[in-house]
């Protein structure tokens, strides 16, 4: 049975970060469970609230060439080799949707807003158009 899980709240109130524990919970359980590739330990950097992980074990490298450590997992990375494995390993049990993402597309779209503008810092988007 699906769960679905909302976090709603004002800009930089710590939605993306409360998602990065529930994702990095999620997968250390199900990797002390018995499921492979996913990591066994996480951690939320305090600064910025990014997901840091323990990197899991790669069957593609042997013992010596296995990366060791940590790492930020980016959730939303555009790198082909991490969504492959967030799609294989991590989506099947927990996935995250950004629904302003589509709605920032779709302004910058309809209205033609740079998207800088609508991704960018707090200046950016708070810069006037001439949409009235």
């Amino acid at each position: 049975m699906s769960r679905i899980l909302v976090f709603a709240g004002k800009k930089q109130s710590g939605k993306n970060t409360a998602t990065n524990f529930v994702v990095g919970y999620t997968i250390t359980q199900l990797a002390r469970a018995g499921v492979p590739y996913l990591p066994t330990r996480f951690t939320i950097d305090d600064n910025n609230g990014e997901l840091i992980i323990s990197i899991p074990k790669n069957p593609a490298f042997t013992d010596e060439e296995q990366p060791q450590g940590e790492g930020v997992l980016n959730l939303f990375t555009p790198e082909p080799n991490t969504q492959t494995w967030l799609q294989d390993c991590v989506y099947p049990y927990v996935k995250p949707y950004a629904f302003a993402d589509m709605l920032k597309a779709a302004a910058s779209a309809i209205f033609g807003i740079p998207e800088e503008w609508v991704n960018g810092t707090d200046e950016d988007k708070r810069r006037l158009t001439k949409i009235r």
